[in-house]
């Protein structure tokens, strides 16, 4: 009975041998078929600012970056401190716009938008444009809300809570070239000196905290900060909640890689099994993983 054991399992062996290793044209073919059916799958990690996804890509930790254009066209390319990355031409994933977010019924948005069209109409804002080497194009015309069915809250009275402590207190992060840090440690950038403009208008100081993009909404209703100030993306899904000031500045999401891989990527289909990196609870994050979930990606 033990030779009988020992002689099935002997010749179990050599099959699984003869299997495995066969002919040359079997285990050629085998091969083959193996790697024509593994597909890889389109990954997307978030991190914590859209400067940390330009730092993926260039160490090389991911594909592509799903970033502002405003942004990207300040931050990347010749002359650059990314200056082995690029935009990917002929991808636009998003067009949008950019306003300052209050809280539900705040009385601060009409006084707000106020200022801003003075500043509009004396040339500060082209002038803060041109110094963050921002297109003018950017920056067209200040759009009024076109948000419906808002009532300011006038037992609240937001605005009344500003004016009494004088300080307009904005939720930032860091994010070049709109709100950063230079050499010296001291926050400049686009936004931040928009802002600065139009605290001054209205007889205020402005004061910038460094906030959790992701927690945004959080940070705003427990009034921890009086708005978000920091190109920030208006939609329908955060109109639930936030009111929005008139926009101010037209963007669009774009996808930033390696000028070394250019070659492989050329249009959103090639894009198929990549490495994507985007900041949390931004516009990019919400593009790359709706393009994930419809299979574009």
């Amino acid at each position: 009975m033990k030779k009988i054991i020992t002689l099935v399992l002997a010749l179990a062996m050599c099959l699984s041998c003869f299997a495995g290793c066969g002919g040359e044209d079997s285990g050629e073919n085998g091969n083959s078929n193996n790697s024509s059916s593994a597909t890889a799958e389109t990954e997307y990690t978030p991190v914590d600012k859209m400067a940390t996804a330009l730092l993926e890509i260039k160490s090389g930790t991911a594909d592509a970056a799903v970033v502002d254009s405003v942004m990207a066209e300040a931050m990347v390319g010749e002359g650059t401190d990314y200056s082995d990355l690029m935009i990917v031409d002929g991808i636009t994933l998003a067009e949008e716009e950019y306003a300052i977010g209050f809280r539900d019924g705040s009385t601060a948005v009409e006084p707000i938008n106020e200022a801003i069209e003075a500043l509009y109409a004396d040339g500060t804002v082209a002038e803060l444009a041109e110094k963050y080497n921002l297109s003018l194009s950017l920056i067209d015309e200040f759009k009024a809300s076109e948000e419906e069915g808002v009532t300011p809250d006038t037992e609240a009275d937001d605005w009344g809570e500003i004016q009494n402590k004088g300080t307009l207190v904005i939720g930032i992060t860091e994010y070049a070239p709109m709100n950063y840090y230079d050499e010296n440690g001291t926050l400049v950038g686009f936004d931040t000196e928009f802002a600065q403009a139009v605290c001054d208008y209205l007889g205020l100081e402005a004061e910038f905290i460094v906030i959790n993009w992701g927690m945004k909404e959080t940070e705003l209703q427990s009034k921890n900060i009086d708005c978000l100030w920091n190109g920030m993306t208006v939609t329908e899904e955060l109109m639930e909640n936030i009111d929005f000031s008139g926009s101010y500045m037209y963007n669009k999401q774009v996808i930033v890689i390696d000028s070394a891989n250019a070659d492989n990527y050329t249009d959103i289909e090639s894009f198929k099994g990549a490495s994507f990196v985007a900041e949390q609870g931004s516009a990019g994050e919400g593009v790359v993983q709706q393009l994930i979930e419809d299979g574009t990606l």
